[in-house]
């Protein structure tokens, strides 16, 4: 009985040993029929790998590159004039967009337009970095640029719907705070001066921790809810012109006192030419 078990085992391993060699010479076979085939894709991984590689080097060499170059532009630009550094900016961004670099580029270039008051210009150049998000740290700048432009182009709606979308999107609090406060401005100055107080009101509640931002909301939510409330604010004269009533009631409390010490003199000269007549 024995035997006949292992005669059965050993029968069992050569035909597992037989299918694996069957298996094999099938795919030896199968190979060379389709050697050709084997042999084009063989070369097609091959080609992919070396393109992959191919393509990090240049695009390592292509980072550098732009490196480079916008460092050279930057320190142009503290000498030559503004169209020279405006082409320049633009040349960049075409040879290097693929980049992050091409990023600063654009937002050194829509600063340029935004001096030169060349609004659409601006937002054309800084609209991409703004559209990106939260993918470039870059991205909050380019949004505040872009609503400076529209407001500076006196198109306010247009401001306020990139301030909402500022504080929408912001990953800080002070990033936040910084687009509610403008959206509150902008609100004051187009006369909604409940809407400006909410938003005041909000900051107030956001902001515990900071003093200073709590007394500068503070003074901000007491001017709108005067204007809501009586339509007018108290005057507030600027610094210089306080310096200048400051220095007029000196100089009137100055004369009024020689006006008395000239009283007085007076005073004692009539006497003293009544004093020989008497």
């Amino acid at each position: 009985m024995a035997r006949s078990m292992a005669r059965e085992k050993r029968q069992q391993n050569l035909d597992t040993e037989d299918h694996v060699t069957e298996r094999v010479m099938e795919a030896a076979a199968w190979a060379e029929t389709h050697r050709r085939a084997v042999l084009a894709g063989g070369i097609a991984l091959v080609a992919v790998v070396a393109a992959a590689f191919y393509y990090q080097d240049y695009r390592g060499k292509l980072v550098e590159r732009a490196s480079v170059r916008l460092q050279e532009i930057q320190i142009t630009s503290q000498s030559a004039d503004m169209e020279t550094i405006r082409s320049e900016l633009r040349i960049f961004i075409d040879q290097y967009s693929s980049t992050p670099y091409a990023d600063q580029a654009r937002l050194a270039l829509g600063d340029l337009e935004l001096r030169r008051d060349s609004l659409g210009l601006a937002i054309q150049a800084l609209e991409p970095v703004a559209e990106l998000g939260d993918a470039s740290p870059l991205s909050f700048t380019a949004m505040e640029m872009v609503a400076a432009a529209y407001e500076q182009g006196g198109d306010p709606d247009r401001a306020m719907r990139w301030y909402e979308r500022l504080g929408d999107d912001a990953q800080f609090d002070y990033q936040r705070h910084s687009a509610m406060a403008e959206q509150a401005r902008l609100h004051t100055a187009a006369g909604r001066y409940s809407a400006a107080a909410s938003i005041y009101s909000q900051l107030m509640e956001d902001s515990p921790e900071d003093p200073t931002g709590q007394s500068v909301y503070g003074v901000r939510l007491g001017e709108v809810r005067a204007l809501d409330q009586f339509g007018a604010a108290p005057p507030v004269l600027p610094v210089a012109e306080l310096q200048e009533v400051g220095a007029t009631d000196a100089e009137a409390d100055a004369a009024t006192t020689d006006t008395e010490a000239g009283s007085d003199g007076d005073g004692g000269d009539t006497v003293s030419e009544d004093e020989p007549g008497s």
